[in-house]
């Protein structure tokens, strides 16, 4: 297979769903995106969406100052900042905009009696003063339904010393985060790893989803449930069956006055389900997930670029691939900043 494209200077992958029971559902680590407004069309970043069109108000902000980075884990150049802002009730000139993205297969509608969701990011936080209390912390970071209803809930909040910063998940936009007993360093860069673990079950037996929370998790494999630094057991169930528990769609985030302020990337969402266990199910998922990364699905043959009038031209050869999307055209002028240049289908032939 042989593809040309003109205004080429660097080739990047991007995958595909691999196997019907368990899919990466969101992997963003804003490659390619221009500082300024998330909510923007340029540069890819029309991919976010913006609950509140008319406000103005440009909360959440591109930049590419001083990246986020962990061991193993990949991130970006170009990262967010998203700062705690007014509430719905304050009228529409403090509406946050509350950006969130689809997941790449649409929405996810639960066909088995169970079904695992992992969600994981890099998270730092600057300043305690950025941040609310605990018991009035508000979610940060959340799984959006097509009803605007969310689960799998993120929350920061200041420590009681009032010079570190807390992390709590919670199940849904309504309840209390519930916080890790440590304290975490501002200004320093951790990964966070979210597991959701969803049973369908009968009216009598509804309280029986669980979630976790690792800071700096190992990335070689999954993550046991015993070395969660928070665990939430027998609540109330997150049912996929219409009404207000219905399809979950997107990731997003909130910038209410009781969200904590920080910088994040690499987000990346991942589910498994239609198995008969909920330990197949976590473990498709974690494999969807693939934090540590994984080989590249393709071929890669010859590739070669040059000058063609007062273009360049780039022509690569894949002699197979495997479950791709496609391929991601950037270009740069100083080599550090890269942009969205154009987009290739891929063929996906063995």
């Amino acid at each position: 297979m042989k593809r040309n494209c003109i205004l080429i200077a660097l080739l990047l992958l991007t995958g595909a769903s691999w196997a019907q029971v368990n899919k990466l559902l969101i992997n963003e680590n804003f490659t390619g995106y221009i500082n300024g407004n998330l909510n923007s069309t340029s540069g890819g970043q029309g991919e976010w969406k913006t609950l509140f069109t008319n406000n103005g108000a440009d909360f959440v902000q591109v930049d590419n100052g001083s990246p986020l980075v962990y061991p193993g884990y990949t991130s970006g150049g170009p990262y967010i900042n998203v700062a705690r802002k007014g509430d719905y009730q304050d009228g529409p000139w403090k509406y946050p905009d509350d950006p969130y993205k689809m997941f790449t297969d649409g929405i996810i509608q639960l066909a088995a009696d169970s079904a695992t969701f992992y969600l994981s990011f890099l998270i730092r936080v600057p300043a305690a003063a950025g941040l609310p209390p605990a018991m009035e912390a508000r979610p940060g970071i959340a799984l959006r339904n097509v009803n605007g209803s969310v689960f799998a809930n993120f929350y920061t909040s200041v420590s009681n010393d009032n010079h570190h910063v807390k992390f709590g998940i919670g199940k849904d936009a309504f309840s209390k985060g519930v916080f890790a007993t440590a304290d975490y360093e501002l200004n320093t860069t951790y990964l966070i790893v979210i597991k959701y673990d969803l049973f369908h079950g009968t009216p009598s037996d509804d309280y029986d989803d669980r979630m976790y929370l690792w800071v700096n998790p190992g990335l070689s494999a999954e993550p046991s449930v015993s070395s969660a630094q928070v665990a939430i057991a027998d609540f109330w169930d997150f049912n996929f069956d219409g009404g207000f528990n219905s399809p979950a769609q997107s990731l997003e985030l909130f910038q209410e006055a009781n969200s904590g302020t920080a910088s994040l990337d690499a987000f990346k969402v991942a589910y498994g389900q239609g198995f008969s266990t909920a330990a197949v199910n976590s473990a498709a998922a974690w494999a969807a997930l693939s934090p540590a990364g994984t080989s590249l699905p393709f071929k890669f043959g010859k590739i070669r670029g040059y000058v063609k009038g007062k273009t360049i031209e780039l022509e690569w050869n894949v002699s197979s691939e495997f479950n791709i999307t496609g391929y991601a055209i950037e270009r740069s002028t100083d080599g550090v900043s890269f942009y969205r240049a154009g987009w290739i289908a891929a063929d996906n032939k063995e």
